[in-house]
């Protein structure tokens, strides 16, 4: 089975991770809309996605190349299946990472406050943010640039991520921001009726991530 699965959505997905964990959220539990665009590379225009968080999970739904594309990240692994399809594919974290932006984004805040480097602040849809630039290694002779707007008065939350690395920049523009909007339960349940099998098995090793 060949894998639907473009690189680039990879990437737009640990783009979004990489937003949600940055955040210091109440009660750990958020529902955003995010317009993802990657430049350079294998760029596919803008994308509309529908991000929930809460509990510890994460769920993305996102139209691409006229599919409703849905991602679920639990603990360590992250699920991607397709509406309408009875297979779908499973990675670790640390692969989905390996595709684009980090997912590990644990402690960024902090990381970023006194690690980074603060290169000004602006209004972002009308929330004031400070703007901050980190540098870091992803692998022996590879860095990545990250920039974020962390929106003060919605709890840091990062209305704008931009991640640059080897010609590749992605830009998360975060919208629509609700810490009280409830999540069913549902959301965050895998289909029962799709079969998951490894990235390394779907993939072309071409397009396999790079460790």
């Amino acid at each position: 089975m060949r894998s639907t699965l473009p690189r680039n959505v990879l990437a737009l997905f640990s783009a979004v991770v990489a937003s949600a964990a940055l955040a210091q959220l109440p009660d750990s539990s958020a529902h955003w809309k995010s317009t993802i665009e990657v430049n350079g590379g294998e760029g596919a225009g803008p994308m509309q996605a529908e991000i929930w968080m809460t509990g510890g999970k994460l769920r993305m739904k996102t139209q691409v190349l006229g599919m409703t594309q849905n991602f679920l990240r639990s603990g360590n692994t992250i699920y991607q299946w397709t509406d309408g399809q009875k297979s779908g594919v499973k990675m670790s974290a640390a692969q989905g990472a390996a595709s684009g932006a980090s997912a590990d984004y644990a402690v960024r805040i902090a990381e970023y406050r006194t690690k980074g480097r603060k290169t000004g602040a602006e209004s972002l849809d009308g929330h004031p943010c400070e703007i901050y630039e980190l540098s870091l290694p992803i692998a022996p002779g590879r860095t990545r640039k990250e920039t974020v707007w962390l929106a003060s008065d919605l709890h840091d939350f990062p209305l704008q991520v931009i991640s640059e690395s080897e010609g590749r920049r992605i830009t998360s523009r975060n919208r629509d921001v609700s810490f009280t909007t409830p999540i069913p339960d549902a959301v965050m349940v895998l289909p029962a009726d799709v079969l998951f099998r490894d990235l390394a098995e779907v993939l072309p090793r071409s397009q396999a991530p790079r460790r």
